[in-house]
């Protein structure tokens, strides 16, 4: 799959790794059905924005993480999908919007993703991210794989971070 590092690498946790689509469970199963992917927000990290502990933690367990159990107890290909997302350009650079769609886009087409029903699960930016996606498919009629990411979008769960009031 494309060479990428699986989230069972303890290595994971490096930014640099952590870019494009990155398969979590369940993704090799072609009778599958359908893909549940993860984008992150502003700030975000693909793996460590939907795991309930900081990597820096003593008790750190890479795959004591919901993702994981999601994939477990569903038949379904569970990703994460990671880009650049600096709040502030002193914390890194950051791509264009359009640029990161097109890539998550290209990521898609290079996995195969288009033959199940799709669902995105997304934080702050990633939902504007997928959205981005989504009409940048839309703007390529002809290309039936770019098409199809269309054809099989099923919606998307827009997560958001809320304190807790008793």
């Amino acid at each position: 799959m494309s060479g990428k590092k699986s989230p069972s690498d303890p290595q994971l946790n490096c930014d640099s790794d952590m870019a494009g689509l990155i398969p979590v469970s369940g993704c090799e199963n072609p009778n599958r059905l359908g893909d549940v992917i993860f984008v992150h927000g502003l700030a975000g990290h693909a793996w460590n924005t939907w795991h309930w502990q900081n990597p820096a933690d003593e008790n750190y367990k890479r795959d004591n993480c919901w993702l994981n159990w999601l994939g477990g107890n569903l038949d379904v290909g569970v990703w994460t999908f990671g880009y650049s997302a600096a709040r502030l350009r002193a914390n890194g650079s950051v791509m264009p919007l359009f640029d990161q769609a097109s890539n998550l886009l290209d990521d898609l087409e290079n996995f195969g993703i288009g033959r199940h029903p799709i669902v995105f699960a997304t934080h702050s930016m990633g939902g504007l991210l997928v959205k981005k996606m989504l009409s940048t498919a839309e703007n390529f009629p002809r290309d039936k794989r770019k098409k199809a990411v269309i054809e099989y979008y099923q919606g998307n769960c827009f997560l958001i971070n809320s304190p807790c009031r008793l």
